[in-house]
């Protein structure tokens, strides 16, 4: 399990704010949580532009750069995005008698998907602070939306898209 990994994140910020109030309450000791992590960042980012270590982590994924095309992988689930520019590439994709689910995350960026036309499929849009877009149909600020591509049938082989933009924007294209 990589240190990083959104579960893993969220958990330890939860539980370090937890025990920041804790602390608060009880002892009548305050600790700043988030003025540390943010300092914690810094140096992180801090070392690793000292050392030349490269922000691109996988090929799913385009941390602090822009990755002109990322294609499907039929063993990746989940594509990111964190403060940079990528296009995913599903249209090699195809359903052949089950569903598939594929995430695509954009943080302080902008990500593009790429999908056939024929493809059936169901975008679940979500944005905070963000732009979600999909054909004739689009979210802004905060907000959740659901699209279905012309001829979707719930109970046939579909592709199922979850997309998230925060600060960001994703937008699913048909080709």
């Amino acid at each position: 399990m990589e240190l990083f990994s959104s579960a893993v994140f969220w958990g330890i910020i939860i539980i370090l704010i937890g025990l920041s109030l804790i602390f608060k309450e009880v002892f009548q000791f305050s600790i700043p949580v988030v003025r540390i992590l943010f300092g914690l960042f810094f140096i992180w980012l801090g070392f690793k532009v000292i050392f030349g270590i490269k922000f691109k982590s996988a090929e799913n994924q385009s941390l602090f750069n822009s990755s002109p095309l990322i294609n499907y992988n039929v063993e990746q689930k989940e594509y990111n995005t964190l403060f940079g520019n990528s296009t995913f590439d599903l249209r090699d994709l195809t359903i052949s008698g089950e569903n598939k689910k594929v995430e695509v995350n954009v943080i302080f960026g902008n990500g593009k998907i790429l999908l056939d036309k024929t493809t059936p499929v169901k975008y679940k849009m979500s944005t905070a602070f963000g732009t979600a877009v999909s054909p004739g149909n689009s979210v802004n600020g905060f907000g959740e939306n659901t699209w279905k591509s012309p001829g979707f049938d719930e109970n046939s082989p579909h592709l199922t898209i979850k997309g998230s933009a925060v600060f960001g924007r994703l937008e699913l294209e048909q080709k």
